[in-house]
């Protein structure tokens, strides 16, 4: 029994005097005893992750395991975030976000710096159109940041929610409707009539403003899209549009008023103007005035009917005016052979002495006296 004692206490001396050993499997931590033992695969090291090959810490270098593409630094540390244009021995550039823990880069969807990206089984960045979990997302192909929103594919525009995942059918985008064709996401173009109201789209999305359509201008209203009809004020002019939108340009007769609206450009005229056989008057409004009208504090009067400014001669409230289709006539104006001045305030024909551009005159009946003005 003594001596079995004495045996037993041999091999547990023996057994203390041994240092301990462990030997790094996979991604196991490893103490800081194994500094003898050769090191091969992925080591995690204090929290850093380093790589062995044939016992030599791989650094400042991309090496391949498996399919994938690990970045190490200068001292031989995975370098942990993203990371791109990593080669994966395919021959491509690839993007990975790097961890600390097996397999040491990350999958699926990942939120980072307020963009989302997706990485595959593999670790790598997608990028284009992505069927995932049975729905169709888009990532940016030089960025890898998943799209929302309206967006303009190679043959098609698609809306993606706020999730990313593309939508269909009925959808308020902004508070402006769309439709997107169930199956392939295609963004219904050209018109469309919902809700009671009219509505353009192009591959940019609905149409807001002004836009030219198959030759003729319509209007969209810039806050809901609607197109309009009839008076429109916008960009600081007036404009007229019939009952299928498109501009109108002319005379135009709107309920029972006469408007005239530039040729080529639409915008509704006020004030004289000369039409191609009689100068007319239109209000502010645009509407053209009839009778006596004071235009800038000026007299005139205008046919009833058709409009069109009486001109020539005219007395008026103990007062002589000349009008030719320019309107009133102000200051010097020759006629049937005789000089005339008319004040150049308020219009009148002056007789008499009359001073005006620096010299004397005298109008007898309103025709200048004692030399013939060329």
């Amino acid at each position: 029994m003594k001596k079995y004692l004495q045996i037993l206490t041999v091999i547990m001396l023996i057994a203390f005097a041994v240092p301990s050993v462990a030997f790094a499997q996979g991604s196991e931590e490893v103490s800081n005893s194994e500094t003898n033992v050769a090191k091969e695969g992925f080591v995690v090291e204090n929290g850093q992750v380093s790589y062995y090959l044939n016992g030599d810490k791989v650094k400042n270098s991309d090496i391949i395991v498996g399919n994938i593409g690990y970045r190490f630094d200068q001292n031989g540390y995975l370098m942990l975030g993203l990371q791109r244009g990593v080669d994966n021995g395919t021959g491509e550039k690839v993007s990975y976000y790097y961890i600390n823990s097996a397999p040491y880069v990350y999958t699926g969807e990942l939120s980072l710096d307020g963009n989302r990206y997706y990485f595959d089984n593999d670790g790598a960045m997608q990028y284009g159109e992505q069927k995932i979990n049975g729905n169709w997302y888009y990532f940016q192909p030089e960025t890898g940041i998943m799209q929302t929103g309206l967006y303009k594919l190679a043959d098609k525009t698609v809306y993606y929610g706020a999730d990313g995942a593309m939508q269909y059918g009925e959808q308020l985008i902004n508070g402006l409707p769309y439709y997107f064709q169930p199956g392939n996401g295609a963004m219904l173009l050209g018109w469309r009539d919902y809700n009671g109201a009219t509505y353009y789209y192009t591959t940019d999305g609905i149409v807001l403003g002004e836009k030219k359509i198959d030759g003729h201008w319509y209007y969209f209203d810039e806050t809901d899209g609607r197109m309009r009809t009839g008076l429109v004020t916008h960009h600081g002019n007036t404009y007229y549009y019939n009952v299928d939108g498109q501009m109108q340009y002319g005379e135009q007769k709107i309920g029972d008023k006469w408007y005239y609206f530039l040729p080529g450009k639409g915008i509704m005229q006020t004030g004289l103007y000369k039409l191609a056989d009689k100068t007319v008057y239109y209000d502010t409004d645009g509407a053209m005035q009839y009778g006596e009208q004071l235009i800038n504090g000026l007299p005139y009067y205008f046919q009833p009917g058709n409009g069109a400014m009486l001109l020539g001669w005219r007395d008026y409230n103990n007062a002589r005016y000349y009008y030719t289709t320019d309107g009133i006539v102000l200051g010097e104006k020759k006629i049937d052979g005789h000089w005339y001045y008319f004040d150049e305030t308020d219009g009148q024909m002056r007789t008499g002495l009359v001073i005006h551009h620096g010299n004397t005159y005298y109008y007898e009946n309103g025709i200048i006296s004692f030399q013939e003005k060329e």
